[in-house]
């Protein structure tokens, strides 16, 4: 066998063993550590979580690309690791490959059961997290989804996605700036007494030091 062909499933191996870790409970507090809310969604949670962290604990279930089916089979292992108060789910829309061959909505509704079935069966409340629509909306199929299951399942919803539109309700990238942002944070860059709320590419948060909209989703996530 080539040295180079050892390497490259050497390297696969490792890879694997890495988020194979993540998903199981290798990040995150300790085990056992409660917290006030655990935290399950995608790239938006994990630009948000640290403004959450500001209003409360949170755990870490949260990676960039994933969707409800990346979560499940490690449930019990996070009922170990976590106790938390509340559990929050959001995602947007991801479709990784663990939706190949099934249809997004409906995998995301079976998924989501699953996930909330689980919390709920703990005694632990459970509130779906609504995420914030995208220019074109093509995403609105995973926000239907988690209103279903929402609503089929009598849990609470907080639509955090709200947080950065514009006053009526429309996608927008600025939205005013809030007292405590200044221009050393950020107003005025674009437009005066405008801040940047969206990225460019229309899905996620601002990617700077600060972020009003991952800061601003987070204090309307820090409502449930």
């Amino acid at each position: 066998m080539k040295a180079t062909t050892v390497m490259r499933r050497g390297t696969a191996l490792l890879t694997g063993l890495i988020l194979a870790a993540f998903l199981g409970g290798g990040c995150g507090p300790s085990s056992g550590s409660h917290v006030h809310w655990l935290l399950y969604g995608d790239s938006l949670s994990q630009q948000s979580a640290p403004y959450l962290s500001q209003h409360g604990t949170v755990g870490n279930r949260y990676y960039g690309g994933s969707a409800p089916c990346n979560w499940l089979r490690n449930l019990k292992n996070d009922r170990t690791n976590f106790t938390p108060d509340k559990v929050l789910v959001q995602f947007i829309g991801n479709t990784p490959a663990c939706l190949n061959g099934r249809d997004p909505q409906s995998a995301y509704e079976h998924d989501l059961v699953q996930l909330v079935n689980f919390w709920q069966a703990q005694g632990v409340p459970v509130t779906m997290i609504i995420s914030p629509p995208t220019p074109t909306d093509t995403l609105a199929w995973a926000r239907q989804a988690e209103l279903t299951v929402a609503a089929n399942r009598l849990m609470p919803v907080n639509d955090a996605g709200k947080a950065v539109l514009s006053a009526t309700g429309q996608f927008t990238f600025l939205l005013p700036c809030q007292a405590s942002e200044t221009r050393a944070l950020g107003c005025g860059a674009e437009q005066p007494g405008q801040i940047r709320v969206r990225d460019a590419d229309g899905i996620h948060f601002p990617k700077t030091p600060y972020s009003s909209g991952a800061e601003r989703f987070a204090a309307a996530e820090a409502g449930s």
